[in-house]
């Protein structure tokens, strides 16, 4: 099928594309130094491609910086030059695709990965890299393939294992499949003149040659793997002994920058222009790799077996050896996990809170120590009015965060999806947006009374912009092209609701579900404590009142606790219902 051009590909797979292709002039990190000392100067082999776009803007951003190393990109012609600079230590870092570096690894050499490269997009049809026919040509599917003569940069490596791969799903013959070795950059001329049957091209030649009239038969990679990690960066064993904390540095740099990447997709083109000759209209028309932190092990495993059945290896290869844990665990320790430091951090504040007034640093009659607080709260947890109020909490929280996520998602889709009801809605939303629900306390109580319909009042409304604003932002980013397409097919506007406004338009409403949550959360106990609706914020300001300090640090420690417990949930349900989201992909495999 033939593509229209704001969808073409991001020359990711370049990454083991442009082997053959590189470019003279190395490009050196700008900056000046941390406070804390010199930096470490580390040199990184890379190849001037789409592919290691993030690394020049990590570089550009200070990311490695940052973490103490002065980077400087040393540009070479493919990975044969980058791997032996590696394992003789002329460079500390290298980057190649996967099936090259289980190529190495099943030779002997000594490499380890550190860090994501790049990631099929797993778009068939819009991926970066693709097998393509010439217009008119009878192959319509990777079945077809088999017979016919096809291009590739590199025999026995990523293009021709994962074309074979597709064409035995299709019902095809692999075997049957002949590969001609081809620079990408010929390969569009070559296509048009049909001296080739077909060829797997990825960016930018991709675009050039779907603009010279060919055509998408295969998304290899995408039809391989949806979540397949093409390319990794790399370093030797010797490196990771000799300097762990280099190699850990430059990998906590990297999975920055490819989570920089990820978010600023804009700056990650542009940065395109620092290092490559990419045509301007071509750069625009590219769809990017995929760019995410973390290494994802599984695809190491993917293509080892596919190399393996295709005849790249003639033995299995131990993924094992090119995966870096291990190897970085003995030499210079497991980092601290995320959840370990936040532990560290209440535990110490836990002994502050009680040091502190046992020292005489606070009066203990205004801040008692921690033990008497937690004293007060397992009293507090055995009585039948804590549970009581601990569910009006609940049950005045979930119905203000239900009402106010379906108004805010309904509201949000139609008044997004009209242009003029938009355009008369914004002045107003943005001025009512922005008052504080507090001020509305004296209006809450004249209408509703104390009851728990005045805090409803007031969780609905500070929730309910939370949703509003991110669901219209949703709904503002609907690819237009697909927008056009469903009113072109004639479809009614609650198909086009489901099938283009809401997929993209689901990632920004979990996020006003997040950040709702939390709001609807604390303007329920605000509500119960200034109003004096049942609740948990209503004991907190009646042991208040009545001078039972320790007992109101204990209610106030259930709301703390209330508030992780709604953060946590609120991830939990985001992660689940965008499973398939790029963002959420990246978050797992880191």
């Amino acid at each position: 099928m033939r593509r229209t051009f704001p969808l073409a590909v991001a020359g990711t797979a370049a990454a083991l594309v442009l082997a053959a292709c590189g470019g003279p002039s190395d490009a050196e990190p700008e900056g000046g130094a941390p406070e804390d000392g010199a930096l470490t100067a580390v040199k990184v082999g890379v190849i001037p491609i789409v592919d290691v776009a993030p690394l020049y803007l990590g570089v550009q951003e200070g990311f490695f910086e940052d973490e103490g190393l002065d980077v400087t990109l040393e540009l070479a012609q493919g990975g044969a030059a980058i791997v032996p600079a590696v394992v003789s230590g002329e460079y500390q870092f290298g980057f190649s695709n996967v099936t090259s570096l289980l190529v190495a690894s099943s030779k002997g050499l000594p490499l380890k990965a550190v860090a994501a490269g790049n990631f099929t997009t797993g778009t068939p049809g819009e991926d970066f890299g693709a097998v393509v026919v010439p217009e008119g040509s009878d192959i319509e599917d990777a079945a077809d393939l088999a017979d016919k003569t096809v291009a590739v940069n590199t025999l026995n490596n990523i293009g021709d294992t994962t074309i074979r791969n597709v064409v035995d799903k299709d019902g095809g013959d692999p075997a049957a499949v002949e590969f001609v070795e081809m620079g990408f950059p010929d390969m569009p001329a070559a296509v048009a003149g049909e001296q080739v049957d077909a060829a797997w091209i990825v960016e930018p030649f991709l675009t050039m040659a779907l603009e010279q009239g060919a055509t998408v038969v295969s998304s290899n990679f995408a039809e391989t793997d949806p979540e397949l990690m093409i390319a990794a960066y790399f370093t030797s064993e010797q490196e990771i002994a000799q300097d762990p904390e280099t190699v850990e540095a430059f990998t906590a740099a990297m999975d920055e920058s490819l989570a920089y990447a990820a978010e600023h997709p804009d700056e990650t083109r542009a940065v395109l222009d620092t290092y490559t000759e990419i045509d301007p209209a071509v750069k625009e028309a590219m769809v990017m790799p995929r760019f995410a932190p973390g290494l994802e092990a599984s695809s190491f495993q993917v293509l080892a077996d596919l190399g393996l059945e295709y005849g790249t290896f003639d033995e299995a290869v131990d993924v094992g050896q090119l995966l870096p844990l291990l190897a970085l665990n003995r030499a210079a320790g497991r980092r601290t996990p995320a959840w370990a430091l936040g532990l560290a951090g209440v535990a110490t504040l836990l002994l502050v809170v009680e040091i502190g007034p046992r020292l005489g640093v606070v009066d203990a009659r205004f801040l008692p120590p921690t033990s008497q607080i937690l004293a007060a709260l397992a009293e507090r947890l055995g009585t039948p009015e804590f549970w009581t109020a601990l569910g009006q909490t609940l049950t005045t929280w979930v119905t203000g965060l239900a009402i106010s996520l379906v108004a805010g998602v309904v509201l949000g889709v139609i008044i997004g999806s009209v242009p003029v009801l938009r355009a008369v809605t914004a002045s107003t939303i943005e001025f009512l947006r922005p008052v504080p629900s507090v001020a509305l306390i004296p209006v809450a109580i004249l209408l509703y009374g104390t009851g728990m319909a005045s805090t409803l009042l007031l969780v609905v409304y500070a929730s309910f912009w939370q949703v509003l604003v991110q669901v219209l932002s949703g709904v503002q980013d609907v690819d237009p092209v697909a927008s056009d397409t469903a009113r072109s097919y004639r479809f009614s506007p609650l198909t086009r609701i489901r099938t283009v406004i809401w997929p993209t338009t689901l990632p920004y409403a979990m996020t006003g579900l997040r950040l709702a949550a939390s709001v609807a959360l604390i303007l329920t106990v605000t509500g119960e404590l200034l109003i004096g609706t049942p609740g948990i914020g209503e004991l907190l300001g009646r042991a208040q009142s009545s001078g039972a300090v320790a007992s109101m640090y204990a209610y106030v420690v259930v709301a703390g606790l209330l508030g992780v417990a709604v953060n946590v949930v609120a991830r939990v349900l985001e992660s689940r219902a965008l499973f398939w989201h790029p963002s959420v992909r990246g978050e797992v495999a880191a």
